[in-house]
């Protein structure tokens, strides 16, 4: 539609046969039927996203097939990940003085497929001022890019922070990180610092988090997401 002043309302001065007079002008007219196709564009995401619950809980002995069947990366992925992915695959549930193991699934049936794994815990031998450590966490390769791991390392940060208050032990955790390869963003998002170099494991950075002890019985996460399958960025 054309205004007085002979510009379209896309904003475009037109030639007076309606049609663009160069690239520039079609490059617009593009962009408008882009524009005016969005109800239709937001109604088909629509229809991709649904809403799931999340649930975290301590790993226990009804697991092991679960965790036998864990994948959190390609085959023939890289050697860091296929040894984390074999490590799991190869855990043996059991109790373990100061082992803990939680888990992230889908609603709380039974058997679900386990999509998040961390283990943590604390050297029952050493001193309440020895702190935690965490030495592995990982998502399910089918959940990569839905942000799960930070989900599941604020359960764990939650855990330790009541197992602190209530034991007194030291309100400090550390992990180790390979700078040329590790995920190091759930971390850093949760506040946790690159001390340097581990002096006796060199080839791995220490990152650590100060944290507030706090007695909770809110220590499992339960809640709401939406699942949007084109969005794994």
């Amino acid at each position: 539609t054309m205004t007085d002043t002979g510009v379209s309302q896309t904003g475009v001065r037109a030639s007076e046969d309606g049609k663009p007079r160069n690239a520039v002008d079609e490059k617009w007219m593009r962009l408008h039927r882009a524009m005016m196709n969005r109800p239709a564009r937001l109604a088909k995401k629509a229809q991709k996203i649904e809403k799931a619950i999340v649930t975290s809980r301590l790993c226990d002995s009804g697991d092991q097939l679960a965790l036998r069947r864990f994948v959190c990366c390609e085959p023939n992925g890289p050697e860091y990940a296929m040894d984390v992915q074999r490590y799991i695959r190869g855990l043996r549930v059991k109790d373990e003085p100061g082992m803990y193991r939680m888990v992230l699934q889908y609603g709380e049936t039974p058997n679900a497929p386990i999509i998040g794994f961390c283990e943590f815990g604390y050297d029952p031998a050493a001193s309440e001022s020895s702190g935690y450590a965490i030495s592995f966490i990982a998502t399910a390769l089918s959940e990569h890019g839905r942000h799960l791991g930070a989900i599941l390392l604020d359960c764990a940060l939650r855990w330790m922070a009541n197992d602190a208050a209530r034991h007194g032990r030291t309100p400090y955790v550390l992990t180790q990180i390979d700078p040329e390869r590790g995920q190091r963003s759930p971390f850093s998002g949760a506040g946790f610092e690159n001390e340097g170099r581990d002096e006796n494991d060199p080839e791995f950075d220490i990152w650590s988090k100060e944290f507030e002890p706090l007695a909770t019985d809110r220590l499992y996460f339960y809640s709401p997401i939406m699942i949007d399958e084109d969005d794994k960025n």
